[in-house]
């Protein structure tokens, strides 16, 4: 559950984790993941990779830091995001961005900023490719709702 570029580079065990880089040789992705056949992981020719912006931040924030965080709304997601209307919101984390917010759980998020959210996974990918301390509008049970992300670690 990321947001992320797709690519036709070869990406298997051993061979993963390059860049990718565009006609003009800037790299706009780290490959980090195939689409497989299933259970016997051999791959359909179908790579991700993470995007440059990301990775830099995730890279910066090793070297100052020694550690990477993730960027966190402080929300699971109730339901299994198959679902076309939103992202139902279970457990609400106490003292979380979105407690702090005003969000409960059982409501449900249909936008963040201006990209449209129709199940659980795509939340989760459109919160990851923020940064902690950016702030969101999300759009909750009809309403806009202001959110500022958080970062954890682990």
């Amino acid at each position: 559950m990321l947001n992320a570029l797709q690519t036709d580079a070869a990406i298997n065990p051993g061979n993963s984790g390059g860049p990718l880089v565009d006609t003009q040789g800037r790299v706009v992705g780290i490959n980090s993941a195939i689409a497989t056949t299933g259970a016997e992981g051999g791959s359909i020719g179908v790579g991700f990779s993470i995007p440059i912006n990301e990775a830099r931040r995730t890279a910066q924030e090793l070297e100052t830091t020694g550690r990477a965080t993730r960027t966190v709304l402080g929300a699971s997601v109730a339901t299994n995001g198959q679902e076309l209307g939103g992202a139902v919101l279970g457990a609400i984390t106490p003292d979380g961005p979105a407690a702090r917010a005003g969000i409960r759980q059982g409501q449900t998020v249909s936008r963040i900023d201006s990209r449209v959210i129709p199940g659980g996974k795509e939340l989760v990918a459109a919160i990851r490719e923020h940064a902690p301390g950016d702030q969101v509008t999300l759009v909750v049970d009809g309403r806009d709702v202001v959110v500022t992300l958080a970062g954890a670690t682990g």
